[in-house]
């Protein structure tokens, strides 16, 4: 019999390798029930390994096209929120006019600079924006076309709003980085 940890490293290996793939693939990879593979597929998506799809999964690790806003604020967020809460404690000050990208991790911010006074959002991302109108702080969410995965407000018309203010500090995140790539 194989050990969890084991069996989600062959489902996360099997995935990411096919990018999509059938619940029935898995059990035939693993020996193991559909019940089994389905409650590793829950873990794994929560964890975001993963995306669950209707009767299968799918890799989040192909990021030639976009992940799902969903998938996304699930993947690395204890880490997220390490890097938000550095961010926001040191790069921004009372008064300042923060550019916050669509990012999920820039997105973690939101809770932290409510704590700095005066401060005011200037926002392309739909979940931004509303994260900061709920924590009361002042907002400005950019125009233009908004991207159905991401929430990500796109475009010329974006670009231009954006190139006609001045932000005291801008926080924009990457899909990933790659150290061969230079």
């Amino acid at each position: 019999m194989m050990l969890t940890q084991e069996r989600q490293s062959l489902i996360e290996n099997y995935v990411n390798q096919h990018e999509l793939c059938r619940v029935s693939e898995l059990c035939d990879l693993t020996d193991t029930s559909e019940s089994t593979i389905r409650r590793d597929l829950i873990q794994m998506e929560k964890n975001g390994i993963l995306k669950r799809v209707h009767g299968g999964a799918q890799s989040v690790k192909n990021f030639s096209r976009d992940v799902s806003q969903n998938v996304r604020f699930s993947m690395n967020h204890e880490l997220k929120i390490a890097i938000a809460k550095y961010a926001a404690e040191h790069f921004v000050h009372q008064g300042d006019n923060v550019f916050i990208d669509a990012g999920t991790t820039t997105y973690e911010m939101v809770p932290f600079l409510a704590d700095i006074p005066n401060v005011k959002i200037i926002t392309n991302g739909v979940e931004t924006a509303l994260c900061s109108l709920n924590h009361g702080i002042k907002t400005i969410l950019i125009g233009g076309e908004v991207k159905d995965d991401t929430h990500a407000v796109i475009g010329q018309t974006a670009l231009s709003q954006i190139k006609a203010m001045n932000f005291s500090a801008s926080f924009v995140g990457a899909n990933g980085i790659e150290a061969t790539a230079i």
